[in-house]
């Protein structure tokens, strides 16, 4: 059985949050510690937070970039 990635790279992970407004307004939107939102920088987007801002955000640019990350699909 074959490992999927559940989080987005870090990379693109970091221009997403920066493109949501920082770490702190994108702690607001979840309703969680800006140092969880920190981590995702350093660790990648966990899959089920990066649906929802898929969802949400699609039109955003930096956003975008991510709708071809969807490990979900393969389960």
């Amino acid at each position: 059985m074959q490992t999927v990635a559940r989080r987005l790279d870090t990379e693109r992970s970091k221009k997403v949050i920066q493109a949501l407004g920082g770490t702190c307004r994108v702690a607001e939107l979840f309703g969680i510690s800006h140092a969880s939102v920190s981590l995702w920088g350093k660790n990648g987007i966990p899959e089920a937070r990066l649906q929802f801002i898929q969802v949400q955000f699609k039109k955003i640019p930096a956003v975008a970039e991510t709708l071809d990350f969807h490990p979900w699909r393969d389960r």
